[in-house]
């Protein structure tokens, strides 16, 4: 692993357990055994240091709609419809320190303006992915003809997004 994905594993784990202003930059070096000056060489600040970490558990990753947009048959396009839906949330709802480590992000995202960014930028990934799909499961029959994609596919984003943050209204209460 190398040094930055070794910085970003500490970083995660400690933004989780102790949240951003209570998370020192020297404490993260100290831990991996690294001066100050060579964590800042991979990371220019604290505040780049938690968007980093943020971008890497980004749920979307390897997430795909292609075997939703394969389908053909509308039975079929419900199963990798829900498969979708699935590989989206499923990891937001099974980490506890996913979830500590999403309330730090959601009580700093009025400082750091960067993170706001980037979870719309999150969103805005997952609302296209499911406006795809769904396009397609009109195509085929297995949408009605008359659902409103626009609406559908920000209510399913929204739906996403709300799993994290249930989970970590969750963290944040034990």
């Amino acid at each position: 692993m190398s040094t930055r994905d070794q910085i970003l594993e500490i970083a995660y784990r400690a933004f989780a357990e102790k949240g951003y202003n209570h998370t020192s930059m020297g404490a993260i070096a100290e831990e991996l055994g690294i001066t100050r000056p060579a964590l800042y060489y991979h990371f220019s600040s604290k505040e780049d240091l938690l968007l980093a970490t943020y971008e890497m558990i980004d749920p979307l990753i390897n997430v795909s709609a292609d075997e939703a947009l394969g389908c053909t048959e509308p039975a079929e396009f419900k199963q990798a419809s829900a498969a979708l839906i699935a590989s989206i949330t499923s990891n937001l709802r099974n980490d506890e320190q996913r979830a500590r480590f999403v309330a730090t992000v959601e009580s700093t995202s009025g400082q750091i303006p960067a993170i706001t960014e980037s979870a719309q930028a999150q969103y805005d990934e997952t609302c296209a992915i499911f406006a795809t799909a769904l396009e397609h499961g009109k195509a085929i029959g297995a949408v009605s003809a008359d659902m409103d994609i626009d609406a559908a596919k920000q209510y399913l984003a929204s739906s996403s997004t709300a799993s994290a943050t249930s989970c970590s209204a969750t963290a944040r209460s034990t």
